[in-house]
């Protein structure tokens, strides 16, 4: 979405949402890490964060990597 000048925040969001949820329940749940709340949201934040990030940056990536294609075939 980044590439093609959209508006990737109204998909981001609810993945960082849903992100955070998956990862606070996997670290605190019996069947998972067994960690005390507080450290999961802690961390589920962090990884949803990073997730964010990571999405950014690849995206822009993939937008300057497009960019350059389209002018080298210019050429």
């Amino acid at each position: 979405m980044i590439k093609h000048k959209m508006p990737y925040i109204m998909a981001l969001l609810p993945g960082m949402f849903y992100t955070f949820i998956v990862s606070s329940y996997i670290l605190s749940a019996q069947i998972g890490f067994r960690l005390p709340w507080t450290l999961s949201y802690i961390i589920a934040a962090a990884v949803a964060v990073a997730c964010a990030v990571i999405l950014i940056l690849y995206g822009k990536n993939e937008k300057t990597e497009l960019k350059q294609s389209k002018t080298n075939q210019q050429f």
